[in-house]
């Protein structure tokens, strides 16, 4: 177990992630959610640290430890701050104590689940370079960059198409533009119609699905 001092600096609470995320994906708490866990599962850092009796634990899981689609739950508003996105343990991995889930600052900020002007505070820029080097999977520059400009519509798009296809996209031969719109529709339902309060956007256009899935006009 890493015994090295924790730097709130260094990292992002979950909530505050999940609370930002929900608010560019126009409110849709469920796509927030599938955003998140994507970034998880490819290789954004994340860190558990559990507080019991005054002594700290910390956890640095693996991407496979988000795979479950139930790890991550939306908890009701018991609190004044409303819904907050917490991570959910059987009983045989659970602590005891207080668990406050965190995500990597820098790689949040990467994933494009932070704001990027958060990179330019003065005390991140001297870990870039430890950061670079570190082992741990990263997303490609290419994903990077198009996590940080892509705005609401093209992010929603995005997370209902690795719903549908997980293993690449379809091709034209494969899937015409008018089914895969018609499918785009159902699966975006069973997501966006499960989202509280409901989203202020509007399902995305046949273009920007077309765009993402890599289809020229």
């Amino acid at each position: 177990m890493a015994r090295a001092a924790f730097n709130i600096a260094d990292w992002i609470s979950l909530a505050e992630v999940g609370e930002y995320v929900t608010q560019i994906n126009g409110g849709s708490r469920d796509l927030a959610l599938l955003d998140i866990q994507a970034a998880l599962v490819g290789g954004c850092r994340s860190l558990l640290r559990w507080i019991k009796d005054g002594q700290e634990e910390k956890e640095y899981p693996p991407p496979a430890f988000w795979s479950p689609s139930t790890r991550l739950v939306w908890e009701p508003p018991y609190y004044p701050q409303g819904w907050k996105l917490v991570v959910r343990l059987p009983w045989d991995e659970f602590k005891g104590g207080e668990l406050y889930p965190f995500l990597r600052r820098t790689d949040a900020i990467r994933w494009g689940l932070w704001p990027a002007l958060e990179s330019a505070q003065p005390k991140q820029q001297p870990s870039k370079k430890h950061e670079s080097a570190d082992a741990r999977p990263q997303p490609r520059a290419s994903k990077r960059r198009r996590n940080q400009r892509s705005g609401p519509q093209t992010r929603r798009t995005r997370v209902v198409l690795k719903r549908m296809y997980s293993e690449g996209y379809p091709t034209r031969d494969e899937v015409s533009d008018v089914d895969l719109l018609d499918r785009f529709a159902k699966e975006y339902e069973k997501v966006e119609g499960k989202a509280y309060p409901p989203s202020r956007l509007k399902m995305p256009s046949l273009e920007t699905i077309l765009r993402e899935v890599g289809r020229k006009n």
